[in-house]
């Protein structure tokens, strides 16, 4: 049975629906709470993610960025359709999304401590 950081990877990895990658990019909608339950999750596996999986994982932080940036394009026709909800967030998730993909591309481990300091700077 996988645990539950285990299962939350999987699912955003498989695009399962109900995880924060499926309602993002099938839904258009961005859940911040399933944003940091994420990389919560991350977090507590760090070392124990295959170099495959963080590649994956990888992309889904470049999905994020790349969805933020093509709502705040005029000529693209994406959005987050409750953006307006997350627009105080936006510099956070961009914050969090770079600490993250820096950890995983120089194999240092995501310090939850650090997640926690981003959070509480722009809250």
């Amino acid at each position: 049975m996988l645990s539950n950081q285990n299962r939350i990877l999987s699912e955003n990895i498989s695009n399962v629906e109900g995880s924060f990658i499926y309602t993002l990019h099938e839904l258009n909608l961005f859940d911040i709470n399933g944003f940091y339950e994420f990389v919560d999750a991350l977090a507590r596996l760090n070392f124990v993610i295959s170099e495959e999986k963080r590649i994956k994982v990888i992309r889904i932080f470049f999905y994020v960025l790349k969805s933020i940036i093509y709502h705040y394009d005029e000529r693209d026709s994406s959005e987050i359709v409750n953006f307006k909800d997350i627009t105080d967030t936006v510099a956070c998730i961009v914050e969090i999304s770079e600490y993250v993909v820096g950890c995983f591309s120089s194999n240092t481990r995501i310090s939850l401590d650090v997640v926690k300091n981003i959070k509480e700077e722009y809250m």
